[in-house]
């Protein structure tokens, strides 16, 4: 079971409210939406991963561009985890 990635060059096409309901059945803490977003855009690097055209898996992470990149808000959906998508 695949699933397609995309990076932040897709971020136009993200719907918010899926990314945020994603996060809390992830078990991160509820979040709003506009919030969300901003966060995603002023990343350095986020990833979106869909599954038959549904989002399971989102990331986002914070870097230099030289030495260091701090990972942020990983996140599988509950019955996609356990297949390494995380990783």
């Amino acid at each position: 079971m695949a699933i397609t990635l995309y990076d932040k060059s897709a971020i136009e096409n993200v719907d918010w409210q899926v990314v945020t309901a994603l996060l809390a059945t992830g078990g991160l803490n509820q979040r709003d939406p506009v919030l969300v977003e901003q966060a995603w855009r002023n990343s350095t690097f986020c990833w979106f991963g869909y599954h038959e055209g549904k989002l399971v898996a989102t990331a986002r992470a914070i870097s230099d561009l030289t030495w260091a990149s701090y990972a942020a808000d990983i996140v599988v959906a509950p019955d996609m985890q356990g297949r390494g998508y995380g990783k």
